[in-house]
């Protein structure tokens, strides 16, 4: 499901109304059942990079609550994972739902890996 699809213009509406509807115990809940549905339309797979990064974001935060020496670290850390997490997963090309994740295209990453072992020099294509 895009941003920009007829069944993102139903799913969001729906998903406010009953948001606005449930008691607040239960809101953060379903904004993240509601995430975690969105993620996996397209491809169940996609649920994977979420979980990832939002798990590491998490135990990033009770670090930081800890108050401890490195907080800058782990702030930085906080940060930076989950962007490389989203940025390998959007380089590598894993949009489309018949492509396995094990056959993503990796060259993409890097546009001059092919090239060195096929003996071409450094430049990109």
């Amino acid at each position: 499901m895009l941003f920009n699809s007829v069944d993102y213009i139903i799913f969001f509406p729906a998903v406010a109304i009953i948001y606005y509807c449930i008691p607040h115990a239960f809101r953060r809940a379903w904004l993240l059942a509601s995430s975690c549905f969105f993620s996996m339309m397209l491809a169940t797979w996609f649920i994977v990079p979420l979980l990832a990064s939002g798990l590491f974001v998490y135990a990033v935060a009770l670090k930081l609550a800890q108050g401890t020496r490195h907080h800058r670290l782990y702030y930085c850390m906080g940060i930076v994972v989950p962007l490389a997490i989203l940025a390998l997963f959007e380089a590598a090309d894993c949009s489309q739902p018949h492509i396995p994740i094990t056959s993503c295209q990796l060259d993409n990453l890097f546009p001059v890996y092919p090239k060195l072992f096929r003996g071409e020099g450094w430049e990109c294509y």
